[in-house]
């Protein structure tokens, strides 16, 4: 467990147990343990270089034409036998430079991005 939790937890533990003060000093407890969640929560999100985010946004954009996170992944993969005229981002050659640039270990943290930002738009009937 982070530091950052440890804080928070120890900040509603505080809020809990403290006589003193009454609400303003309870409340002042609980917006700290907010506070470290929320720098917790920052300290979590994943960050991506340059070539990371163009291979990420390539395939939200591929996301929205096909509707599929598969196919978006697998129209990644063969982005450089095929011919894609339905999406309209930025040249199919600065996609294709950054997609073979990445290691494998940037190659996951781009389809871990990629899934939390799938997961989050669980409102959208689409996906």
């Amino acid at each position: 467990m982070s530091e950052l939790l440890k804080s928070a937890i120890s900040e509603i533990d505080y809020a809990l147990v403290s006589n003193k003060g009454g609400k303003e000093v309870r409340e002042h407890y609980l917006n700290n343990a907010k506070r470290f969640i929320n720098e917790a929560e920052k300290e979590q999100e994943i960050q991506l270089n340059a070539d990371q985010r163009i291979v990420f946004e390539y395939l939200k954009e591929f996301m929205e034409v096909v509707g599929s996170p598969i196919a978006a992944v697998y129209g990644l993969y063969f982005l450089n036998e095929v011919e894609i005229n339905s999406i309209d981002l930025v040249d199919v050659g600065i996609i294709k430079r950054a997609y073979m640039g990445l290691s494998t270990k940037e190659e996951i943290k781009v389809l871990q991005a990629f899934a939390e930002w799938g997961l989050s738009n669980k409102n959208d009937t689409n996906y």
